[in-house]
């Protein structure tokens, strides 16, 4: 049952919280398709952001979603992992590591392809920890969540 209630509110989060963002508090505009490396659009249970909903209070806050293992489309919370970009904290709780701004890649670091405008996708080896979001020199180190974060 609980398995079933977590892969419900993934699919809710993919879909219903993922429209509509107006990007105020994303410069990057996060409800947008992201591409692959050739520029092809990439399904969004492969990879997509949704900016956290303003009914929740969590405007500042941006939730990424990658089917696991990377490159493959989820099918419920199981093999999805979520990952957060978390400046004011509101999710420090329920992160695996602490968001890091200004983060520097880790040796080994590998691009993945995936790109929203600007920013590109790297992983490293602390993956089942944080990923890396990377636009020009800048570097954020975003935290994997220990457990689905969904707003009603």
């Amino acid at each position: 049952m609980r398995l079933v209630l977590l892969s419900v509110t993934l699919v809710f989060v993919f879909t219903a919280c993922g429209r509509g963002v107006d990007g105020t508090h994303a410069p990057t505009g996060w409800d947008r398709p992201w591409h692959d490396a050739e520029g092809g659009l990439v399904h969004e249970r492969v990879v997509s952001t949704v900016q956290g909903p303003e009914h929740c209070d969590w405007e500042s806050a941006v939730l990424l979603y990658l089917g696991w293992p990377l490159g493959t489309r989820s099918k419920s919370a199981d093999d999805a992992r979520q990952y957060v970009r978390d400046p004011e904290g509101l999710f420090s709780a329920y992160t695996v590591a602490q968001f890091e701004p200004d983060a520097g890649l880790p040796a080994g670091a590998m691009n993945t392809g995936y790109r929203l405008g600007e920013l590109a996708l790297w992983v490293a080896d602390d993956a089942g920890k944080a990923v890396y979001l990377v636009a020009g020199s800048r570097v954020e180190r975003w935290p994997r969540a220990t457990r689905p974060i969904a707003c009603a």
